[in-house]
């Protein structure tokens, strides 16, 4: 028997996004799916129009009686509302292009039983300026999780939300998705990568929206300094599984730790904001000293001149 999928699109107040991404996950081809809204207690149009799917016996909505915070709507569909075997969150502003996807992702998965996830190549969407960008990327179609932990962020290897298939039972087991950061998708399938293979589909299959309304574009520095928790997570939890040696793993969070802290300051000096610039110096000279040579990045220093030392 085929294993069931549910897509999972967690959702508030995006009523106009929200169609295009049921409608999106109503196309899949897969005989054997789910598709849950869970709604975080939405305050517009929400609920008027899921109204058109309820007919359909794949959807099923929930509404959460008060907001739970984004990945608090995570946890509560994949530990209360959805019944698959296997799981995919579909964000309510982003959306599948390949109705086939998830029918490619069983037929790897029910070839190779040791699979906890299945990913993919995706569209990044920027709305603002109507460009859409496609992220190529090639890797094995089978990939050992500790391969994919260790060299994680290096040659474009990261879990896309919107194309990475993952086994429930085997996350569940985790107790997931109970920290509040941006990236919790990517602290729990890195910890999910230590206990099983990866699998792999190079086809675009869906498109990652970027706007103004993004979490990610309003993020504030504390926020951003918060969200550290999705490397030191799984380095603690790697630390307790004993499969990968103290050396290699300090090593790992380190090169994850000046990567994510160098995201961090462009994002800044894009934004002009020198004023969360001078503290997040501060705070890595206090916490993480060695990241301190982001600063001197060829890109940063050309910035940093710019945005601190030349007068307007």
């Amino acid at each position: 028997m085929l294993p069931k999928v549910s897509i999972i699109i967690p959702t508030y107040n995006r009523a106009d996004y929200l169609v295009q991404a049921i409608e999106s996950a109503l196309a899949q081809d897969y005989p054997n799916l789910e598709i849950v809204v869970s709604d975080n207690c939405s305050t517009d149009k929400t609920e008027e129009v899921v109204k058109k799917y309820l007919s359909d016996k794949r959807f099923k909505y929930f509404r959460n009686e008060k907001n739970l915070g984004m990945t608090g709507n995570w946890r509560r569909a994949l530990y209360e509302y959805i019944s698959g075997d296997w799981a995919i969150i579909l964000s309510d502003d982003d959306y599948f292009i390949d109705n086939s996807y998830i029918s490619k992702a069983v037929k790897l998965i029910m070839k190779f039983e040791d699979l906890v996830i299945v990913h993919a190549n995706q569209v990044e969407y920027l709305e603002d300026k109507n460009i859409k960008i496609k992220i190529n990327r090639k890797f094995p179609k089978i990939m050992n999780g500790l391969d994919v932990f260790l060299n994680y962020h290096l040659n474009q290897l990261v879990y896309f939300l919107a194309t990475t298939i993952f086994n429930v039972n085997e996350i569940k087991k985790l107790d997931v998705f109970k920290k509040n950061i941006n990236s919790s998708d990517w602290l729990e399938f890195l910890k999910l990568s230590l206990i099983g293979k990866i699998g792999f589909i190079e086809d675009h299959v869906s498109v990652y929206r970027v706007h103004s309304q993004s979490i990610a574009q309003k993020a504030e520095l504390n926020d951003l300094i918060k969200n550290l928790d999705y490397i030191l997570t799984p380095y603690e939890f790697a630390i307790k599984q004993k499969i990968i040696d103290r050396d290699s793993l300090y090593k790992w969070k380190k090169r994850m730790i000046k990567n994510y802290l160098y995201m961090v300051l462009i994002g800044l000096l894009k934004s002009k904001n020198n004023k969360a610039i001078k503290e997040l110096f501060s705070y890595i000279l206090k916490n993480y000293e060695y990241a301190l040579v982001i600063f001197f990045y060829p890109r940063s220093v050309k910035n940093l001149i710019f945005n601190l030392f030349i007068k307007k």
